[in-house]
């Protein structure tokens, strides 16, 4: 495209930090082809930095940059040594959970997925649910058990109850199978939970859906050659990506960071 004295108008630049080790996170690959996607219909071009550093050598002046994060110990220090050179940052493929109040960002939240998956399973007449499969040892699964705890204590005439385990999962499952009475539906962390909890009620004679909907946080291609097939929530990551752009606008045109989250709202995938 040229400008009007006839030369080549130059693409605005969106820097995009992408540090190598999150390059094979399958979430962060989604993302940063939606927000190429984003690029390519608004006329803007993406420049990739696989370090930090190559990203402050080459920009000196701050700016606006879109960090693609993991949640790792890595990601805070990332953070941290672009708020020092005064760099507006969006986070993406972060729980915004996680994220510190200074940033920006663009991203899914773990809290709102279990809120939204107990909404469905209400909407179904859902009223004793049970979270099974929960590790103790897992941050984001501890997650889903607050968000459930907290979320339920709004409706009165719902109960959940969470079952955990500590080094095997059928601890979890045995521990559930002994007060599954009175139980509508059970909710797992993760499809694969949620698979080998299908093996279990088949052993135990449970009928799924008949008896039990069970119903799963992520979305996984093993839900859906799983017979009965699996309900759950799939969170729209191209979606995401893509909705950066109006992050980044929004700092551009303030010229300072801002508090606003974009929070993409799975639909649910109901196959009970």
């Amino acid at each position: 495209m040229r400008n009007r004295n006839g030369n080549f108008r130059q693409k605005p630049q969106i820097p995009v930090l992408w540090e190598q080790e999150f390059r094979r996170i399958p979430t962060a690959i989604t993302m940063v082809n939606g927000i190429q996607k984003m690029a390519s219909r608004k006329g803007y071009k993406v420049n990739l930095y696989d370090r930090c550093a190559g990203l402050l050598s080459d920009s000196p002046a701050a700016s606006t940059v879109i960090v693609v994060g993991s949640e790792s110990s890595r990601t805070p220090h990332i953070l941290q040594d672009l708020k020092k050179a005064q760099w507006q940052i969006v986070v993406t493929n972060v729980d915004a959970d996680h994220i510190d109040a200074h940033y920006s960002c663009a991203t899914f939240s773990r809290r709102i997925i279990t809120e939204q998956m107990l909404d469905h399973l209400l909407d179904k007449g859902c009223r004793r649910i049970a979270m099974v499969g929960l590790g103790q040892r897992s941050f984001n699964d501890m997650v889903h058990q607050d968000a459930m705890a907290q979320y339920l204590l709004k409706y009165p005439y719902a109960e959940g109850a969470c079952f955990e385990y500590q080094n095997r999962i059928d601890e979890s499952f045995n521990a559930f199978y002994a007060m599954r009475d009175g139980f509508d539906a059970v909710v797992c962390p993760n499809a694969f939970v949620a698979v080998a909890f299908l093996h279990f009620c088949e052993e135990k004679g449970i009928v799924v859906p008949n008896d039990l909907l069970v119903a799963c946080m992520k979305d996984h291609s093993i839900g859906r050659y799983c017979k009965p097939s699996l309900t759950s929530l799939a969170v729209d990551f191209f979606a995401i990506g893509e909705a950066i752009r109006y992050r980044v606008a929004i700092l551009a045109g303030r010229g300072q960071r801002t508090l606003s989250y974009a929070h993409c709202h799975p639909g649910t995938c109901d196959r009970a």
